[in-house]
């Protein structure tokens, strides 16, 4: 093990030198005062870019539009290199030599020292390679963090603006979608599956009966008739489900998942019980699509994003060279180890359960304007928690009845359980009831 770790050490030791020229100090100069700054590239998103001045150590966040054209093209290209050269998923264990390795990017608020030192804390103990946390309370964004490293080698610290898959988050969201399109007259609670996606011709012969019951209201209180602790979870099935379909588990989409899910018996009459279900929001979000005649990433824009004023939400891709520029790495590892060809974990299938992304400021916006029931947000006091949890990602976020709203995404989970969420929270929620920010 000591022998792997020092190799491994001394690859990234190599890449590191190799890559000096990516952080040679420039000249970057304001466009409308002619203003120079000696300072090295550090990182960027699609609005603003992070340098740091070699003399003092000194982080500035400059807007991408306040750059001139020649500076601007330079982040380009070092942007397009980082992506090429630094990013790449995790299938092994990640360790922390102590927790001062831990970057912290997002300026310094002496108020909330305690909720970063804890943070860290967490990272270094559970070795998380990027976690993103944000606050919000009454409209405004008062906490954004990014901890840990944009790529592998440990160059690029994590920036706030950086957005994760959100995991089972993601329900959420999608109950947002289809409740607004119920609210606009496209979908009633009482609408079929069977007759909007107009499945009679679709359906191979011998399908359950009960599947023609099935409601959009079902859907979304997880009464659609499927039973994971008895048949199991089709959306971590992808393997399985490419074979019996006959297509490249690369090209694996949700009406493959469909079809094949067609070819089995429910495990419950619909609406005779609750049973929590993946396969029931991701068949929701596909409903969704079809019956808007848009793509479902289109969907969530125009709804949820719209309102909420998330510029970052977007579905993610399961392979690493479709993300875009602004979404992280993630580390699989425990689950799966040894880099597969083809990530066995589809993201395509999961579109309304699991691979919803974007920013935890962006995740808070979306608490300001909806409760977790995807309803509109009201002037209730309420307290709502939810979580997510599958390989690659552990998120959780908290609306209080104070209008405290925090969200914290990270990009692994310990396992294949979610006891994470429950220790993070109550840890993140002990430290701001000291800050007086919730009350007892």
């Amino acid at each position: 093990m000591e022998r792997i770790v020092f190799m491994n050490r001394f690859i990234l030791f190599w890449i590191s030198i190799s890559s000096i020229a990516l952080t040679a100090e420039r000249h970057w100069t304001d466009a409308s005062s002619g203003r120079i700054l000696s300072a090295e590239y550090v990182s960027s998103n699609d609005y603003s870019v992070t340098l740091r001045r070699s003399a003092d150590g000194r982080e500035f966040v400059l807007p991408l539009a306040s750059l001139i054209d020649a500076d601007r093209e330079f982040v380009a290209t070092e942007a397009k290199i980082v992506r090429e050269k630094a990013r790449a998923d995790l299938f092994e264990e990640h360790y922390w030599d102590n927790t001062d390795q831990v970057r912290v990017s997002g300026g310094v608020d002496m108020k909330f020292h305690a909720l970063d030192r804890s943070i860290i804390s967490l990272i270094y103990t559970k070795r998380i390679g990027s976690l993103v946390m944000a606050i919000s309370q009454d409209g405004k964004i008062i906490y954004d963090k990014a901890f840990g490293y944009q790529d592998l080698e440990e160059k690029r610290p994590l920036q706030p603006g950086t957005s994760m898959r959100l995991a089972s988050i993601s329900k959420p969201i999608t109950a947002a979608a289809a409740k607004t399109l119920i609210r606009n007259g496209k979908l009633n609670e009482s609408d079929t599956v069977w007759q909007l996606l107009e499945l009679e011709g679709r359906a191979s012969t011998g399908v359950d009966p009960r599947w023609k019951e099935v409601t959009i209201g079902h859907l979304l209180n997880h009464e659609g008739g499927w039973d994971r602790e008895l048949s199991g979870d089709p959306s971590f099935k992808a393997p399985e489900i490419a074979e019996a379909m006959q297509t490249e588990l690369g090209g694996l989409t949700f009406g493959h998942t469909l079809l094949w899910m067609l070819k089995h018996p429910l495990d419950f009459d619909p609406g005779s019980k609750e049973v929590y279900s993946n396969f029931g929001y991701s068949l929701l979000a596909y409903v969704c699509g079809r019956v808007s005649s848009k793509a479902w990433e289109e969907v969530l824009k125009e709804t949820v994003g719209a309102t909420a004023g998330m510029t970052t939400l977007h579905l993610s891709p399961s392979d690493l060279e479709k993300r875009p520029p602004g979404e992280i790495w993630y580390h699989y590892f425990p689950e799966y180890q040894g880099e597969p060809e083809v990530i066995p974990l589809r993201m395509e299938i999961q579109h309304g359960s699991g691979s919803i992304a974007c920013t935890a400021s962006d995740l808070c916006r979306f608490l300001e304007h909806y409760w977790i029931s995807g309803e509109p947000r009201d002037e209730s006091n309420a307290s709502y928690t939810f979580f997510g949890s599958m390989p690659g990602t552990t998120s959780l976020c908290r609306q209080f009845p104070n209008g405290l709203n925090f969200a914290v995404i990270a990009n692994r989970r310990g396992g294949s359980s979610s006891e994470w969420n429950e220790e993070i929270n109550e840890e993140i929620e002990s430290i701001l009831t000291k800050l007086e920010l919730i009350g007892q």
